[in-house]
Parts: C-alpha cells; structure tokens; sequence
C-alpha cells in the first residue's frame, strides 16, 4: 500500500501537499492541481480501501455535483488512480467554523442563515445532510458559509438514481435524538443540527458534552 505522504503524486495532475485529517471515509488533503492551476482538496482513500467504500466516495461526488448551490463547497469530480481514489473540491482558505466559536454573535447568525439556505435548498432535492458541524462548515475569503462533506448524507428523494436511504451515522454532539437512535433520516435531523451548530457557536461549547448518554441527550 502506498504511504501518503507530502509530495505524492497522487494522481497524475494531483500532489499531495498536507494532511487535513483524517476520518471514516479516508483522508482529507489540500493538494495541488496541475490542471486547474490551483489547489483543491482531496478526499482520498487507498488502492487497498474495500469497494464498498470507493463506491460510498463516487456516490459523494455524484450527488455533490448534482446539489449545486452557493452555500455547498463545490465539487470538481471523482477520479482514480494507481494509488487510489479521490473526490477533488475547491480548497477554502477562510478555515470552518469553529473558528467563530465564542466570537461575535452577529457573524454567528450570519452564518447559520447561510447554512440554513444550504439546508433549504437540500431538502428541497430530497437530500437530508446527516452531519452539520463546525468542521462541515467552510469559510471562503470572504467569510460566506459552505456546506461541506456530504459521504454520509441520505437521499430521500424518488427521482435520485442512487435510490440509497441511509440510518444512523453522524457526530454525537449534533445528532437528533432519532438520529441516535438509527431512524430514517428526515430533515429535521439537519434542523437540530444547525440548532446545535448555533449553541456551540455562541457559547463557546457544544449542548451535550461528549460523555452524554442517549437517555440524557433525550
């Protein structure tokens, strides 16, 4: 298996040029890309990922490109290559939202009408996001939110070609309550997470420390 490393050429026209970290669906990188004369970010997972988990990223990317709004991080496309394959996005040099945490309440609102925008236009399409976080949330130059990371999200919606409705998943400190539970998703579930976003935001904090029970979070 090939080691990711700085200056991998990960595909032909890709270098690998730092990890942003890493996650269930591989690793995130920013990278430079010879064909669009910029970088972008990378998920990558490895020639040895299973199958299942390359098909889950082509999905991302499928469906990314397909929602196509203001506030969602734009997606360039799903490629492989003899180290493995990767969803390329446009890079967002403002960071995510964490960086806004405790700070202004005015900006903090702003955001979260940004997402909430996002989040419209989503459930419109019948997608359901299943995991708005601070770090789901990025920051372009001039400070306007993108919806980012879309691997686990669910697709409701009779038309998509996908036909996939996903259970479960998602981060504990923003997860509905039926979210933990495994239900179906609904876009309630984006509700309380964007509810959730906001009190960490704000208070510097998230509503439920990482050690909440499910009985306790109900």
């Amino acid at each position: 298996m090939t080691q990711l490393e700085p200056g991998l050429e990960f595909l032909p026209h890709l270098t690998l040029v730092r990890r942003l970290g890493r996650g269930g669906m591989g690793e995130a990188w920013v990278a430079r890309d010879a064909s669009r004369g910029e970088e972008v970010v990378a998920k990558v997972l490895s020639g040895s990922a299973p199958e299942e988990r390359v098909a889950l990223l082509r999905r991302e990317a499928r469906l990314v490109r397909k929602v196509q709004h203001p506030g969602i991080v734009p997606v360039y496309g799903f490629e492989q290559g003899p180290h493995g394959s990767a969803v390329v996005s446009r890079c967002m040099k403002g960071g995510d939202a964490g960086r806004l945490r405790g700070g202004e309440p005015s900006a903090i609102v702003r955001l979260g009408r940004e997402v909430a925008e996002a989040l419209v236009h989503l459930h419109g399409l019948g997608v359901v996001h299943r995991d708005v976080k601070p770090t789901n949330v990025l920051l372009d130059e001039s400070g306007r939110a993108h919806l980012a990371d879309f691997g686990i999200a669910a697709v409701a919606h009779p038309h998509d070609d996908e036909g996939l409705i996903l259970h479960g998943g998602g981060s504990r400190a923003s997860m509905s309550p039926q979210q933990r539970a495994g239900a179906a998703a609904e876009p309630a579930d984006d509700v309380y997470a964007l509810g959730a976003l906001h009190y960490e935001l704000l208070s510097g904090r998230p509503p439920f420390p990482a050690t909440a029970t499910d009985e306790e979070v109900r």
